[in-house]
């Protein structure tokens, strides 16, 4: 499975290298990093081999702790014999030695030697994607409501960007989708707006693919000037878990989550990774777990809420080895929809979102936000 970065930092400089993972990937960079992203049970130097030779950039968390260590030499050598850049984030102000400058002395570096390493990161992070070719835009979910995250907000303070977080088997909670971007606005609909297109009312359904996950909406609006969203994402696939980490594989594309695990309790498994945590409990009454071993096998259920909205999420893990996600999330609120304009705003945020519509056949609506236009089929 490819990567776009491979994080090369010594043991003892591994708050800052997680920092740096969660950085990357909450900018939406796919990074491997050990021991999280090596199989249990699986071969130490092949893994780090197998994972540089499937990057795309190698980030070296340069300090005197990796200055003299003799594994981030033979990585960044395998990674300059694979003719894979190398981006080294200086965290301590040294000159590398003569092995190390053999390899990097060239390149360009990274300075974090100043407070905040945040800004550092965001920094490396827009370099890392510049260089990759990642899109800078986050994807949005394809809906006519609103569930924007505070983060999303204060990143972009005049569109609504939802970042719903989601759980997949031991499986990482991953960024929520859209289809386009909705402008906010703060004023609710007055009783004078209320009117509703009889083209748009009636149940509609719309169904995409992000993150490798299946996304299926339905979405339903009276004539009263109410509607209702109902929005699903599912993830069928096989996992991986021993020792407090895990390893999920999609089955339709082959993507691959990782994350750590742990037993809050007797009856309860909190699932984490750079994304976030959530804590899921069985369908059914189980035994008392294992604290130093847990296992997640049957239904497990989770409750999640971002932006205001609330996630129910449930994951079957299946002895075979195999999983299947689903995480299950509700809207309602009112909207006016007239002259090709459509206007909602949710009774669960109280944020109301704006945008226009066409029909494209008797059972076809097209909706359009900034981001463009998406089709809704009549149920």
């Amino acid at each position: 499975m490819p990567y776009d970065v491979f994080i090369s930092y010594s043991s003892h400089d591994k708050a800052t290298a997680d920092a740096t993972c969660a950085a990357l990937e909450s900018a939406g960079v796919r990074c491997w990093i050990a021991p999280r992203d090596i199989v249990p049970g699986a071969e130490w130097g092949e893994a780090i081999v197998a994972g540089i030779n499937h990057c795309r950039v190698m980030i070296l968390i340069f300090s005197a702790n990796a200055n003299e260590s003799p594994q981030i030499r033979r990585e960044v050598e395998r990674a300059v014999s694979k003719g894979i850049p190398i981006i080294p984030l200086r965290i301590q102000d040294i000159r590398p030695t003569h092995s190390l400058e053999y390899f990097i002395g060239t390149v360009h570096w990274l300075d974090a030697l100043t407070p905040p390493l945040e800004a550092h990161l965001r920094r490396l992070a827009e370099t890392v994607k510049t260089l990759v070719q990642i899109d800078s835009t986050p994807p949005q979910i394809a809906t006519l409501s609103n569930r924007a995250s505070p983060a999303a907000q204060s990143a972009r303070p005049n569109h609504w960007r939802p970042a719903v977080a989601v759980v997949a088997c031991l499986v990482a909670l991953g960024a929520a989708v859209g289809l386009w971007r909705l402008f906010v606005t703060q004023a609710p609909l007055s009783a004078a707006q209320a009117g509703i297109d009889p083209l748009l009312i009636g149940t509609f359904a719309h169904d995409t693919v992000h993150d490798d996950y299946d996304w299926h909406s339905v979405y339903s609006v009276a004539a009263d000037g109410t509607y209702q969203l109902v929005t699903t994402a599912e993830e069928y696939g096989s996992y991986q878990a021993a020792r407090g980490q895990y390893r999920t594989i999609g089955s339709k594309t082959g993507r691959m989550r990782t994350g750590t695990y742990h037993a809050v309790g007797p009856a309860a498994i909190e699932i984490r990774n750079a994304a976030g945590t959530a804590i899921f409990r069985p369908a059914q009454p189980t035994a008392p777990l294992d604290q130093t071993n847990p296992v997640m096998l049957g239904i497990w259920r989770a409750t999640l809420v971002q932006g205001g909205v609330t996630w129910a999420l449930t994951i079957e893990n299946n002895p075979d080895g195999t999983y299947h996600y689903q995480g299950r999330t509700e809207d309602n609120g009112t909207c006016a929809i007239a002259s090709r304009q459509w206007r909602t705003t949710s009774a669960m945020t109280g944020q109301s979102s704006v945008g226009t519509y066409r029909a494209v056949d008797a059972r076809t609506v097209e909706i359009t936000g900034s981001d463009g236009p998406a089709l809704w089929h009549r149920q």
